[in-house]
Protein backbone atom coordinates (compact mmCIF):
# COMPACT_ATOMS: atom_id res chain seq x y z
CA UNK A 1 0.00 0.00 0.00
CA UNK A 2 2.85 2.23 -0.05
CA UNK A 3 1.95 3.44 -3.61
CA UNK A 4 -1.17 5.01 -1.96
CA UNK A 5 0.87 8.03 -0.62
CA UNK A 6 -1.15 7.69 2.64
CA UNK A 7 0.47 10.39 4.98
CA UNK A 8 -2.15 13.02 5.57
CA UNK A 9 -5.59 11.05 5.02
CA UNK A 10 -9.12 12.78 4.84
CA UNK A 11 -11.70 9.63 5.53
CA UNK A 12 -14.54 10.88 4.22
CA UNK A 13 -18.00 9.66 5.03
CA UNK A 14 -18.56 6.69 7.48
CA UNK A 15 -20.93 4.33 5.91
CA UNK A 16 -20.75 0.63 4.85
CA UNK A 17 -16.99 1.41 4.47
CA UNK A 18 -15.76 4.01 6.26
CA UNK A 19 -15.87 1.88 9.73
CA UNK A 20 -13.55 -0.37 7.42
CA UNK A 21 -10.91 1.81 6.62
CA UNK A 22 -10.62 3.15 10.12
CA UNK A 23 -9.54 -0.61 11.60
CA UNK A 24 -7.34 -1.20 8.76
CA UNK A 25 -5.32 2.21 9.17
CA UNK A 26 -5.61 1.73 13.27
CA UNK A 27 -3.84 -1.58 12.41
CA UNK A 28 -1.16 -0.48 9.90
CA UNK A 29 -0.45 2.81 12.28
CA UNK A 30 -1.90 5.27 9.18
CA UNK A 31 -2.34 8.35 10.83
CA UNK A 32 -6.13 9.99 8.93
CA UNK A 33 -9.03 12.65 10.06
CA UNK A 34 -12.75 11.38 9.70
CA UNK A 35 -15.04 14.13 7.96
CA UNK A 36 -19.13 12.91 8.01
CA UNK A 37 -22.06 15.81 7.93
CA UNK A 38 -24.49 13.21 8.45
CA UNK A 39 -22.94 12.22 11.66
CA UNK A 40 -24.43 8.98 11.11
CA UNK A 41 -21.24 6.69 11.52
CA UNK A 42 -20.44 7.18 15.33
CA UNK A 43 -16.83 5.84 15.93
CA UNK A 44 -16.03 5.37 19.71
CA UNK A 45 -12.21 6.80 19.20
CA UNK A 46 -11.89 9.72 16.82
CA UNK A 47 -13.30 12.87 16.48
CA UNK A 48 -15.61 13.04 13.18
CA UNK A 49 -15.21 16.34 11.72
CA UNK A 50 -17.96 17.98 9.80
CA UNK A 51 -16.77 19.53 6.58
CA UNK A 52 -17.23 22.95 7.82
CA UNK A 53 -14.63 22.21 10.22
CA UNK A 54 -12.22 20.63 7.85
CA UNK A 55 -12.46 23.67 5.65
CA UNK A 56 -12.10 25.86 8.60
CA UNK A 57 -8.98 24.05 9.19
CA UNK A 58 -7.33 24.47 6.00
CA UNK A 59 -5.43 21.36 6.48
CA UNK A 60 -2.59 19.88 3.75
CA UNK A 61 -3.90 16.61 2.70
CA UNK A 62 -2.62 14.02 -0.02
CA UNK A 63 -5.68 11.79 -0.42
CA UNK A 64 -9.08 11.75 0.40
CA UNK A 65 -10.95 8.10 0.39
CA UNK A 66 -14.41 9.05 -0.05
CA UNK A 67 -17.45 7.28 0.69
CA UNK A 68 -19.02 6.66 -2.89
CA UNK A 69 -22.20 8.37 -2.89
CA UNK A 70 -20.70 11.46 -2.19
CA UNK A 71 -21.17 13.91 -5.23
CA UNK A 72 -17.80 15.33 -6.59
CA UNK A 73 -19.36 19.12 -6.74
CA UNK A 74 -19.49 18.51 -2.96
CA UNK A 75 -17.72 21.45 -1.01
CA UNK A 76 -15.56 19.55 0.67
CA UNK A 77 -14.29 17.83 -3.08
CA UNK A 78 -14.28 21.44 -4.94
CA UNK A 79 -12.13 23.10 -2.13
CA UNK A 80 -9.84 20.10 -2.23
CA UNK A 81 -9.92 19.53 -6.24
CA UNK A 82 -6.20 18.95 -6.79
CA UNK A 83 -5.91 16.11 -4.41
CA UNK A 84 -6.43 12.89 -5.40
CA UNK A 85 -9.45 11.40 -4.52
CA UNK A 86 -9.98 7.17 -4.37
CA UNK A 87 -11.92 4.99 -2.22
CA UNK A 88 -12.49 1.94 -0.47
CA UNK A 89 -11.99 -0.37 -3.43
CA UNK A 90 -8.54 1.08 -4.26
CA UNK A 91 -7.29 -0.41 -1.08
CA UNK A 92 -8.91 -3.42 -1.51
CA UNK A 93 -6.64 -3.69 -4.63
CA UNK A 94 -3.88 -3.42 -2.98
CA UNK A 95 -4.41 -5.73 0.06
CA UNK A 96 -5.66 -8.28 -2.39
CA UNK A 97 -2.51 -8.01 -4.53
CA UNK A 98 -0.06 -8.63 -1.68
CA UNK A 99 -2.19 -12.16 -0.85
CA UNK A 100 -2.39 -13.26 -4.69
CA UNK A 101 -6.33 -12.77 -4.70
CA UNK A 102 -8.03 -13.08 -7.71
CA UNK A 103 -10.13 -9.80 -8.07
CA UNK A 104 -13.88 -10.67 -10.39
CA UNK A 105 -15.03 -6.99 -11.30
CA UNK A 106 -19.10 -6.61 -12.28
CA UNK A 107 -20.46 -3.15 -13.70
CA UNK A 108 -23.16 -2.23 -15.79
CA UNK A 109 -26.77 -0.56 -15.33
CA UNK A 110 -28.66 -3.63 -14.24
CA UNK A 111 -28.01 -7.30 -13.05
CA UNK A 112 -24.86 -6.53 -11.49
CA UNK A 113 -26.08 -7.96 -7.46
CA UNK A 114 -27.75 -11.12 -8.66
CA UNK A 115 -24.78 -11.71 -11.47
CA UNK A 116 -22.10 -11.05 -8.88
CA UNK A 117 -24.28 -13.44 -6.38
CA UNK A 118 -24.46 -16.03 -9.16
CA UNK A 119 -21.34 -16.35 -10.20
CA UNK A 120 -19.61 -16.40 -6.63
CA UNK A 121 -22.06 -19.17 -6.19
CA UNK A 122 -21.05 -20.98 -8.80
CA UNK A 123 -17.12 -20.55 -8.17
CA UNK A 124 -17.83 -22.27 -4.49
CA UNK A 125 -20.06 -25.01 -6.23
CA UNK A 126 -16.69 -25.67 -8.21
CA UNK A 127 -14.30 -25.27 -5.04
CA UNK A 128 -13.36 -22.07 -5.21
CA UNK A 129 -13.40 -19.88 -2.05
CA UNK A 130 -14.72 -16.87 -3.54
CA UNK A 131 -16.62 -14.20 -1.44
CA UNK A 132 -19.25 -11.42 -2.86
CA UNK A 133 -18.40 -7.82 -2.00
CA UNK A 134 -18.65 -3.79 -2.75
CA UNK A 135 -21.63 -2.54 -4.25
CA UNK A 136 -24.10 -6.05 -3.15
CA UNK A 137 -23.29 -4.26 0.54
CA UNK A 138 -20.30 -5.61 1.98
CA UNK A 139 -17.25 -3.86 1.70
CA UNK A 140 -14.37 -5.65 0.16
CA UNK A 141 -11.87 -4.43 3.49
CA UNK A 142 -14.56 -6.55 5.62
CA UNK A 143 -13.88 -9.46 3.73
CA UNK A 144 -10.47 -9.38 3.38
CA UNK A 145 -10.39 -8.48 7.46
CA UNK A 146 -12.67 -11.62 7.98
CA UNK A 147 -11.61 -14.55 5.75
CA UNK A 148 -8.13 -16.20 5.70
CA UNK A 149 -8.46 -18.51 2.73
CA UNK A 150 -9.86 -16.27 -0.21
CA UNK A 151 -9.47 -17.50 -4.15
CA UNK A 152 -11.50 -14.45 -5.91
CA UNK A 153 -13.00 -11.64 -4.63
CA UNK A 154 -15.79 -10.60 -6.33
CA UNK A 155 -16.73 -7.33 -6.59
CA UNK A 156 -19.95 -5.57 -7.66
CA UNK A 157 -18.82 -1.96 -8.31
CA UNK A 158 -20.99 0.73 -9.33
CA UNK A 159 -19.96 3.70 -11.78
CA UNK A 160 -19.91 6.01 -8.07
CA UNK A 161 -17.02 3.44 -6.97
CA UNK A 162 -15.71 3.30 -10.29
CA UNK A 163 -15.38 6.98 -11.08
CA UNK A 164 -12.25 6.92 -8.51
CA UNK A 165 -10.33 4.35 -9.36
CA UNK A 166 -6.67 5.12 -9.84
CA UNK A 167 -4.38 1.87 -10.15
CA UNK A 168 -7.26 -0.89 -9.24
CA UNK A 169 -7.02 -3.72 -11.63
CA UNK A 170 -9.30 -6.86 -11.69
CA UNK A 171 -7.93 -10.28 -13.45
CA UNK A 172 -11.41 -10.14 -14.75
CA UNK A 173 -13.99 -7.46 -15.46
CA UNK A 174 -17.51 -7.53 -16.43
CA UNK A 175 -19.63 -5.01 -18.52
CA UNK A 176 -23.35 -6.53 -18.54
CA UNK A 177 -25.07 -3.46 -20.47
CA UNK A 178 -25.48 -0.05 -20.09
CA UNK A 179 -28.75 2.17 -20.34
CA UNK A 180 -29.41 6.06 -18.77
CA UNK A 181 -29.06 6.15 -15.17
CA UNK A 182 -28.01 8.11 -12.32
CA UNK A 183 -28.12 11.15 -14.15
CA UNK A 184 -28.88 13.31 -10.77
CA UNK A 185 -25.01 11.74 -9.96
CA UNK A 186 -23.28 12.00 -13.42
CA UNK A 187 -22.99 15.43 -15.48
CA UNK A 188 -24.11 13.67 -18.02
CA UNK A 189 -24.27 9.84 -19.73
CA UNK A 190 -20.73 10.23 -21.58
CA UNK A 191 -19.66 10.94 -17.83
CA UNK A 192 -21.49 7.85 -16.86
CA UNK A 193 -20.12 5.36 -19.33
CA UNK A 194 -16.44 6.29 -18.96
CA UNK A 195 -16.83 5.75 -15.02
CA UNK A 196 -18.15 2.07 -16.06
CA UNK A 197 -15.48 1.83 -18.53
CA UNK A 198 -12.71 2.67 -15.23
CA UNK A 199 -13.31 -0.83 -14.65
CA UNK A 200 -10.44 -1.70 -17.26
CA UNK A 201 -8.50 1.27 -16.90
CA UNK A 202 -5.40 -0.54 -15.71
CA UNK A 203 -6.42 -3.84 -18.22
CA UNK A 204 -3.40 -5.31 -19.49
CA UNK A 205 -3.63 -8.07 -22.19
CA UNK A 206 -3.53 -10.74 -19.51
CA UNK A 207 -6.64 -8.98 -17.99
CA UNK A 208 -10.05 -10.84 -19.61
CA UNK A 209 -12.94 -8.11 -20.07
CA UNK A 210 -16.31 -10.02 -20.66
CA UNK A 211 -18.45 -7.71 -21.96
CA UNK A 212 -22.01 -7.89 -23.63
CA UNK A 213 -22.70 -8.17 -27.20
CA UNK A 214 -25.15 -4.24 -27.00
CA UNK A 215 -22.34 -2.25 -26.18
CA UNK A 216 -19.94 -1.10 -28.92
CA UNK A 217 -16.90 -0.89 -26.98
CA UNK A 218 -13.17 -1.95 -28.82
CA UNK A 219 -9.78 -2.47 -27.56
CA UNK A 220 -6.23 -3.92 -28.27
CA UNK A 221 -5.18 -3.73 -24.54
CA UNK A 222 -7.25 -6.29 -23.34
CA UNK A 223 -8.52 -9.99 -24.04
CA UNK A 224 -12.62 -8.96 -25.01
CA UNK A 225 -15.01 -12.02 -24.85
CA UNK A 226 -18.80 -11.30 -25.83
CA UNK A 227 -21.56 -13.27 -25.07
CA UNK A 228 -22.12 -16.08 -27.80
CA UNK A 229 -25.86 -15.52 -28.57
CA UNK A 230 -25.62 -19.08 -30.34
CA UNK A 231 -24.85 -21.38 -27.22
CA UNK A 232 -28.27 -22.64 -26.11
CA UNK A 233 -28.28 -23.98 -22.56
CA UNK A 234 -31.40 -26.08 -21.29
CA UNK A 235 -34.86 -24.34 -22.33
CA UNK A 236 -36.43 -25.69 -19.08
CA UNK A 237 -34.46 -24.04 -16.48
CA UNK A 238 -35.10 -21.55 -14.32
CA UNK A 239 -31.99 -18.80 -14.00
CA UNK A 240 -33.48 -17.34 -11.13
CA UNK A 241 -33.93 -13.37 -11.59
CA UNK A 242 -30.33 -13.73 -13.63
CA UNK A 243 -30.40 -12.63 -17.27
CA UNK A 244 -29.95 -15.00 -19.78
CA UNK A 245 -27.32 -13.00 -21.25
CA UNK A 246 -25.56 -12.47 -18.39
CA UNK A 247 -25.71 -16.34 -17.80
CA UNK A 248 -23.84 -16.66 -21.50
CA UNK A 249 -20.65 -14.13 -20.10
CA UNK A 250 -20.07 -16.32 -17.13
CA UNK A 251 -20.38 -19.36 -19.65
CA UNK A 252 -17.41 -17.80 -21.73
CA UNK A 253 -15.82 -17.08 -17.94
CA UNK A 254 -16.19 -20.78 -16.99
CA UNK A 255 -14.08 -21.68 -20.23
CA UNK A 256 -11.42 -19.36 -19.69
CA UNK A 257 -10.51 -20.57 -16.16
CA UNK A 258 -11.89 -24.58 -17.28
CA UNK A 259 -14.89 -24.45 -14.80
CA UNK A 260 -16.60 -26.69 -16.96
CA UNK A 261 -19.81 -24.08 -18.03
CA UNK A 262 -22.55 -26.73 -18.00
CA UNK A 263 -21.85 -26.34 -14.02
CA UNK A 264 -24.05 -23.80 -14.04
CA UNK A 265 -27.22 -25.67 -15.20
CA UNK A 266 -26.62 -28.14 -11.94
CA UNK A 267 -26.44 -25.28 -9.75
CA UNK A 268 -29.34 -23.66 -10.89
CA UNK A 269 -31.29 -26.97 -10.60
CA UNK A 270 -29.51 -27.36 -6.96
CA UNK A 271 -32.03 -25.26 -5.13
CA UNK A 272 -30.80 -21.90 -5.82
CA UNK A 273 -32.55 -19.14 -4.30
CA UNK A 274 -33.20 -16.10 -5.77
CA UNK A 275 -32.63 -12.86 -4.46
CA UNK A 276 -34.85 -10.80 -2.51
CA UNK A 277 -36.25 -7.45 -4.16
CA UNK A 278 -36.02 -8.64 -7.65
CA UNK A 279 -39.25 -9.73 -8.60
CA UNK A 280 -39.54 -11.17 -5.60
CA UNK A 281 -43.08 -13.56 -4.76
CA UNK A 282 -44.21 -12.00 -1.44
CA UNK A 283 -47.41 -14.36 -1.16
CA UNK A 284 -51.14 -14.12 -2.15
CA UNK A 285 -53.94 -12.30 -0.42
CA UNK A 286 -57.77 -12.44 -1.71
CA UNK A 287 -56.32 -13.79 -5.22
CA UNK A 288 -53.76 -10.83 -5.51
CA UNK A 289 -50.34 -11.71 -5.78
CA UNK A 290 -47.56 -9.33 -4.35
CA UNK A 291 -44.30 -8.91 -6.23
CA UNK A 292 -41.61 -7.06 -4.20
CA UNK A 293 -39.28 -5.87 -7.09
CA UNK A 294 -38.12 -2.48 -5.48
CA UNK A 295 -34.37 -2.98 -7.07
CA UNK A 296 -36.19 -1.85 -9.91
CA UNK A 297 -35.03 1.68 -9.26
CA UNK A 298 -34.46 2.92 -13.13
CA UNK A 299 -36.78 2.46 -16.44
CA UNK A 300 -35.11 -0.19 -17.74
CA UNK A 301 -35.18 -2.58 -15.10
CA UNK A 302 -38.74 -1.41 -14.39
CA UNK A 303 -39.51 -2.66 -18.44
CA UNK A 304 -38.18 -5.85 -18.07
CA UNK A 305 -40.78 -6.54 -14.87
CA UNK A 306 -43.68 -5.03 -16.95
CA UNK A 307 -42.80 -6.99 -19.90
CA UNK A 308 -42.45 -10.34 -17.53
CA UNK A 309 -46.31 -9.60 -15.96
CA UNK A 310 -49.72 -9.43 -16.50
CA UNK A 311 -53.06 -7.43 -14.75
CA UNK A 312 -50.73 -5.23 -12.80
CA UNK A 313 -51.43 -2.61 -10.18
CA UNK A 314 -48.14 -0.37 -10.53
CA UNK A 315 -46.37 0.96 -7.52
CA UNK A 316 -43.44 3.84 -8.42
CA UNK A 317 -41.92 6.62 -6.85
CA UNK A 318 -38.62 7.66 -5.90
CA UNK A 319 -35.66 9.85 -6.53
CA UNK A 320 -35.70 11.24 -9.99
CA UNK A 321 -32.81 10.55 -11.73
CA UNK A 322 -33.85 12.58 -14.95
CA UNK A 323 -34.45 9.65 -16.84
CA UNK A 324 -37.43 9.66 -19.83
CA UNK A 325 -40.21 8.02 -18.21
CA UNK A 326 -42.17 8.02 -21.82
CA UNK A 327 -40.16 5.14 -22.43
CA UNK A 328 -42.58 2.93 -20.29
CA UNK A 329 -45.22 3.81 -22.44
CA UNK A 330 -44.99 0.97 -24.51
CA UNK A 331 -45.59 -1.58 -21.70
CA UNK A 332 -48.13 -0.43 -19.69
CA UNK A 333 -50.67 -2.66 -21.54
CA UNK A 334 -50.81 -4.87 -18.89
CA UNK A 335 -51.24 -2.30 -16.68
CA UNK A 336 -54.19 -1.71 -14.70
CA UNK A 337 -53.46 0.83 -12.19
CA UNK A 338 -50.86 3.41 -11.45
CA UNK A 339 -50.39 4.42 -7.58
CA UNK A 340 -47.57 6.98 -7.71
CA UNK A 341 -46.02 8.71 -4.62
Amino acid sequence: MDDLNLKEVLIFGMGISGPNIVNLFEERGISFKIVDDQKSGYYKKHKIYSTVEILQMNLYIDVIIKSPGIKYNHPLLTFYENVKIINDIEIAYYIAKERNIKIIAITGTNGKTSTTTFLTRLLNFNNYKAYSCGNIGVSALEVLDKEKIIDYLVMELSSFQLKAIDKFQSDYAFFLNFTPDHLDYHINMEDYFASKLNIVKNGTKSNYFFISQEIEYKTEKLTLLKNDINIKLENDVDFCGVSYNNVLLVYQFCKVIGINPYTILDLFNNNYLPLEHRLEYIGEINGIKYINDSKATNVESTKSALSQLNNIILIVGGFDKHEDMHQLEGYLENVKYVIAY
